[in-house]
């Protein structure tokens, strides 16, 4: 992920935006992906919009937290740490940059989907953050703890 310049995260919201609330049948298919004239989509609601839109980010974040992966575990020691500190750092900055751009879907999806009690379903930042550990973390996180303790 790379920080996004202003005008274009102004875009991408805009994109998530009105992907959410759009509705009609003469929507451009090359925003909408599989929401075309006569999907689902146009039937279901805000409740099918949010759910795909959802679940390609999270398989997005999947994908993309399983390419650090061999980065850093092919390091150890003191390499690692830097290494680990380096991505979590930039990925931590990303995250964030990625739920202010889904915050709309955070507002109004996510929040009624937590509101119906749905332990699944986690808004944006805590969702980057838990395929972070799910993807990453539980794979390195013994060596991190040896090489921080020798480094005491």
């Amino acid at each position: 992920m790379e920080s996004a310049a202003h005008p274009n995260y102004m875009e991408l919201y805009s994109y998530v935006y009105n992907f959410c609330t759009s509705t009609s049948t003469n929507e451009d298919p090359s925003i909408l992906g599989n929401r075309g004239r006569n999907s689902t989509a146009n039937q279901g609601g805000a409740e099918f919009v949010g759910s795909e839109l959802y679940k390609r980010l999270d398989e997005f974040m999947i994908a993309h937290v399983k390419k650090f992966r061999s980065n850093v575990t092919e390091t150890h020691g003191m390499e690692l740490l830097q290494k680990y500190s380096d991505i979590w750092k930039k990925f931590q900055f990303s995250a964030n940059v990625i739920n202010g751009i889904f915050s709309y879907l955070n507002r109004h999806w996510i929040k009624r989907e937590l509101d119906e009690g749905k332990r699944e379903i986690y808004e944006i930042f805590s969702l980057c953050v838990y395929r972070w550990e799910k993807e990453l973390f539980v794979f390195v996180d013994e060596p991190l703890t040896t090489a921080m303790l020798k480094n005491l």
